[in-house]
């Protein structure tokens, strides 16, 4: 079996949570950056950096991206970072 590429879990995680405009406009393009990046890299340490870069920015897409006060932007941060910690 292979693994998923990185991101494929948090994107179905937050699939089920986020609004449908934040996984087209935010979720999708920035997953398909780290794919991308984490695919064209040199060697083993070039790929954890791609895939800890990749998900800093996920993370700030997200928090950047969910209206200020709203509760939904808490549950995103929190989902995002505990999905973080599972890398």
């Amino acid at each position: 079996m292979t693994p998923s590429p990185p991101g494929m879990r948090l994107y179905r995680l937050l699939l089920r949570w986020a609004p449908a405009t934040v996984v087209r406009d935010v979720l999708e393009p920035t997953i398909a950056d780290l794919q991308y990046e984490v695919e064209h890299t040199a060697d083993v340490h070039e790929r954890r950096q791609a895939i800890v870069r990749g998900y800093a920015a996920l993370l700030h897409a997200l928090l950047v991206s969910i209206e200020p006060g709203s509760a939904i932007r808490a549950m995103l941060a929190l989902c995002a970072l505990s999905a973080v910690g599972r890398c």
